[in-house]
């Protein structure tokens, strides 16, 4: 015989990883809501904060294919970063002398150049020396004039 009563269980809701970490609490809707606009098609670009502290961040191309997220292995930005990401976050995700000069694919030619900052004088504001034909500093096999540099 029924009573009518349901048993209440509380669900456990598992929190999202973030590099193998558990996300803190604050961040999990965050994370959420990136992965719901993620599988709508929608926010399909880098972070608008780390997009701006690199040359050219929303003009970056892989193989003519536009990557809104320089430093990650999936162009959306979500998941592993690429070895530009990794030498970017080793730089405090900041734009500097070293990193520009720095060839993070071994493609032989230099982040700097691959973003449109040959000269490295890019200071984080205005325009880069260049603006077209910035290909991606995270893949050999996205280069400056579809060549590496000689």
């Amino acid at each position: 015989q029924t009573t009518g009563t349901r048993s209440r269980r509380r669900r456990k809701i598992e929190r999202p990883r973030l590099r193998g970490r558990m996300a803190p609490v604050s961040k999990v809707p965050r994370v959420a809501a990136a992965a719901i606009l993620g599988l709508l098609g929608l926010g399909a670009e880098g972070h608008p904060a780390y997009v701006a502290l690199i040359p050219n961040g929303d003009k970056v191309e892989r193989n003519g294919e536009s990557w809104a997220a320089a430093g990650h292995a999936n162009a959306a930005g979500d998941g592993a970063l690429n070895p530009f990401g990794e030498a970017f976050e080793k730089a405090g995700a900041q734009w500097t002398k070293e990193l520009c000069e720095a060839d993070s694919d071994g493609d032989g030619q230099s982040n700097g150049h691959e973003l449109g900052d040959p000269n490295c004088t890019w200071s984080g504001s205005g325009v880069a020396a260049r603006t077209t034909d910035i290909s991606h500093p995270g893949y050999a096999d996205s280069t400056v004039g579809g060549g590496a540099a000689g």
